[in-house]
């Protein structure tokens, strides 16, 4: 099971980097083809299959993933500037703390049906290895973006999800509210990003096809640790916390709440 994990991981990180893109590059994939998750993992699997050729290193305990929401060349190049020209410098010449990384690769972002993507997209493109729709969150690309039925049997599983069914400890921080798009992805299944919770017409139907509330979020059960450090706890069902961070880190003296 963890080997299958390894694998799975690696190949959706693989993706997301766009290390992808030279797998594939020149042989455009049918809207078909985009619409069935196995083809993102072969392209997935390609990727990192000529990437672990050249690679000479350890394996990694632990993995991080920082999402930045906006940085494009143009926004990092804006950043860099910026920053450089407040330390006393000309800017051009700055290097961003990322840029010194031993490793390093430019994304290639795009929905299967639109140029310009969107964060539920292109999350579920990182944490699940899928590219999809723009405004779903980790189902395939063969729904209708709003229409709940379409989404049932297109959930594909996130790398979360994956790795709480090997025994393995996740956890998820937010700056935006737990509910957006770019978190959402790591645990819900859902045909349009905007349903973050039910409204009051809708609790007074739970039986509604198109309610949030019976059909947006994994029913997967799940030990993570969730915390949003912008808001407070929302009306979403979402997963119970097994821990709050900052009381944890301040029982431990190591931080404040």
């Amino acid at each position: 099971m963890l080997q299958a994990l390894r694998s799975r991981r690696t190949a959706a990180l693989a993706l997301a980097l766009a290390l992808a893109s030279s797998a594939h590059g020149a042989n455009s994939p049918s809207p078909a083809a985009e619409a069935d998750p196995a083809y993102w993992r072969a392209v997935g699997a390609r990727a990192l299959a000529a990437q672990a050729a050249a690679y000479r290193g350890d394996t990694a305990k632990n993995i991080i993933l920082f999402i930045g929401d906006g940085m494009g060349i143009s926004s990092v190049s804006a950043a860099r500037i910026y920053a450089g020209q407040k330390a006393g410098g000309l800017g051009e010449d700055h290097q961003l703390s990322f840029e010194r990384f031993p490793a390093v690769a430019l994304s290639k972002t795009y929905n299967t049906n639109q140029q310009t993507a969107d964060s539920a997209g292109t999350m579920t493109a990182m944490i699940t290895g899928i590219k999809t729709l723009a405004g779903v969150l980790s189902v395939d690309g063969s729904v209708r973006r709003g229409d709940c039925a379409s989404g049932q049997g297109a959930e594909v599983p996130s790398l979360i999800e994956e790795a709480e069914a090997a025994g393995l400890a996740t956890g998820i921080i937010s700056t935006a509210r737990i509910t957006h798009a770019t978190p959402g992805a790591t645990y819900a299944h859902v045909v349009e990003r905007d349903w973050e919770g039910a409204s009051r017409k809708q609790r007074r139907r739970r039986d509604a096809l198109m309610s949030p509330a019976s059909c947006s979020v994994s029913t997967t059960a799940m030990g993570s640790t969730w915390f949003s450090a912008a808001d407070g706890p929302c009306s979403c069902q979402i997963p119970s916390p097994t821990r709050n961070i900052p009381e944890s880190l301040a029982r431990a003296g190591m931080g404040r709440t």
